[in-house]
């Protein structure tokens, strides 16, 4: 992207922190594209508006790796060949519920580790209790503020790098023992 793009559809920006910001959001005219930054993000959610929303503040945060879908019955298949390193999950889909979705991540040993957001308009303390309970990583409710959204989602791929370096480790230590 180039620094005259100002179209803030696509465009990242690079602004002084504002206090309280964590530079999340551009502020002010001092529009300048950042460097991308580091995880792949996929987004389960049956609205595609919704979908968009979120993966619209995390490009203005500087993340551009993602992988989308509507269709909750394809989530499961696309995890598996995309292999993400965060998961945002809606709960309330049709035919598969983001419930089941996020009980097969936690059966699937490649995927157990597998940072898991979700995102709902579902109140219902159960609900999220359930999620938790499962193994989710963090609870959002829509509309999702983006001074949330950003810092749980770098937050969680912090901790998946340090998990997958962890095991890298550990697996080397394994082959120099034998």
């Amino acid at each position: 992207m180039n620094a005259s793009n100002t179209s803030t559809d696509t465009a990242v920006f690079s602004a002084p922190v504002v206090p309280g910001s964590h530079g999340v959001l551009p502020q002010g005219n001092s529009a300048k594209p950042v460097a991308a930054l580091p995880g792949k993000i996929m987004i389960v959610d049956d609205e595609i508006a919704n979908v968009l929303v979120v993966k619209k503040y995390l490009e203005r945060a500087g993340y551009r790796d993602f992988e989308t879908t509507t269709d909750s019955t394809s989530a499961f298949r696309i995890l598996e060949t995309s292999m993400p390193d965060v998961l945002l999950l809606d709960i309330n889909m049709p035919n598969v519920d983001g419930i089941q979705v996020l009980e097969r991540v936690r059966q699937d040993p490649r995927l157990k580790h597998l940072p898991v957001l979700i995102l709902t308009a579902n109140t219902d303390e159960r609900i999220k209790l359930v999620c938790l309970e499962l193994g989710a990583t963090d609870f959002l409710l829509k509309p999702v503020d983006p001074m949330d959204l950003t810092p749980r989602v770098r937050n969680s791929l912090q901790s998946k790098s340090f998990q997958d370096r962890l095991q890298h480790h550990a697996a080397e230590l394994e082959l120099k023992v034998e």
